[in-house]
C-alpha cells in the first residue's frame, strides 16, 4: 500500500513538473511572438515605403528583406519548437 502511495505521489510530481515546463514554454513562446509581430509591421511598412518611393534604393530593400527572413526564422523556431510544449 505504501510502495502504491510512493509511485502515485511520483507520478504526480512528474505531471505537474511537465505542466510547468509546459506553461513556460508557452510564456516564452508569446514573449518571442509580441514583439515579433512588431518588427513584422515595421518591417511592412518600410518596405511599402521604399517601394512607393520616388528613390527606390536596392540596398535598403535588401537590408528589409532580409530583416524579414530573420522574423521568419524566428516565427518558424517559435511555431515549430515550442508549439510542442504548450500542449503538455
Amino acid at each position: 500500500m505504501e510502495e502504491l502511495a510512493e509511485e502515485r505521489a511520483s507520478k504526480l510530481r512528474d505531471a505537474e513538473r511537465l505542466v510547468a515546463i509546459g506553461a513556460t514554454a508557452g510564456m516564452i513562446g508569446h514573449d518571442i511572438r509580441n514583439p515579433l509581430q512588431s518588427i513584422d509591421g515595421a518591417i511592412y511598412l518600410a518596405k511599402d515605403a521604399v517601394i512607393s518611393s520616388s528613390v527606390n534604393d536596392a540596398k535598403q530593400k535588401e537590408i528589409l528583406d532580409y530583416l524579414n527572413m530573420i522574423a521568419e526564422q524566428v516565427a518558424y523556431i517559435d511555431h515549430n519548437g515550442l508549439g510542442p510544449a504548450r500542449f503538455c
